[in-house]
């Protein structure tokens, strides 16, 4: 994954580099690391019982390089649904709308999926959506008071880097039976930003879930149907790739239509075609886009609530 206040990456290129608003990954701000590839900090564990940290230790351990829970055994999800479960019961009954550690930025580490589409990244994250944006990465952060961010970074065809990012508002719900600290969030419409262009995509949307579990390394989750997600404040989220959402959000987006000549005419150069077959494949994959933004509204990390 990669960005910095700059540009697109070009991904699979000798050479390649990395510039646009999606930013870049840089050595500035990383983090130290232990010998087995996890984050040292300090404070780990911060209001949980040791056995909570355990718990915690044995589910990041499992959630690892699963695609934020795309590739696992009925096995292993049932293992880690089981985790997640127990860690649920460690808070139940707390606040937890109420606690700081609510806050910050957070990677979408896992979900366990109750529906045909993926909850974390809709139909982006799709057997077809996967073929025209290939993920690079997924954030979900809550910011005080009361602001939500979802970013999805992808790579257009594999080769151009870019991002959607979707912000809303966090409003605390009466109680729900069944679903613990209930908030809704209502988001703006999506914003994707391509080469240092922003357009905006899709309706506004709202989800509504349940926070079940807070420490100060993970956010559990549960949506509406029972989805379970695992938000993680290491990796990634520790990074400034995290915060690559700001200038899109504050960006004035293009309209619909030159977004999609845009588009096109980004993709189809970045194969190098001959001008006659550049103009043909850049009006062909505009219209493939189009099409597909219309029928598929971009991410919105949860989904609907009817949905999740």
């Amino acid at each position: 994954m990669a960005f910095v206040s700059g540009g697109i990456r070009w991904i699979g290129l000798k050479g390649g580099s990395d510039v646009g608003l999606c930013g870049r990954v840089g050595r500035k701000n990383e983090v130290r690391r232990g010998g087995s590839g996890e984050i040292v900090r300090r404070g780990v564990g911060v209001g949980v019982s040791t056995d909570a940290m355990a718990k915690v230790d044995r589910l990041l351990n499992l959630i690892e390089d699963t695609d934020s829970g795309a590739v696992v055994s009925k096995e292993e999800r049932s293992m880690i649904d089981g985790i997640i479960f127990q860690l649920e019961d460690e808070r139940a009954g707390e606040d937890l709308l109420s606690d700081p550690l609510l806050f910050g930025n957070f990677k979408v580490a896992y979900v366990s999926a109750r529906q045909n589409y993926a909850p974390a990244g809709g139909r982006f994250r799709s057997r077809f959506g996967k073929l025209v944006f290939r993920t690079k990465g997924l954030f979900q952060h809550v910011l005080s008071p009361d602001r939500a961010v979802n970013m999805v970074r992808f790579a257009l065809f594999g080769l151009i880097g870019g991002c959607v990012v979707l912000t809303g508002r966090l409003k605390k719900l009466p109680p729900i039976q069944g679903l613990p600290n209930p908030v809704r969030v209502e988001f703006d419409r999506p914003r994707i930003s391509l080469a240092g262009a922003v357009f905006e995509f899709g309706p506004t949307s709202e989800v509504v879930l349940g926070i079940t579990y807070l420490d100060d390394r993970i956010r559990l989750a549960r949506g509406a149907r029972g989805s379970l997600f695992v938000f993680h404040r290491g990796g990634d989220a520790l990074l400034p790739v995290a915060d690559s959402w700001k200038p899109i959000a504050d960006t004035r987006p293009l309209p619909n239509l030159p977004a999609l000549v845009f588009l096109g005419g980004l993709v189809a150069s970045a194969f190098f075609l001959p001008p006659a077959i550049t103009a043909a494949y850049a009006g062909l994959l505009a219209l493939m886009t189009w099409v597909f933004l219309r029928q598929n509204p971009p991410p919105e990390i949860y989904p609907p609530s009817n949905n999740a």
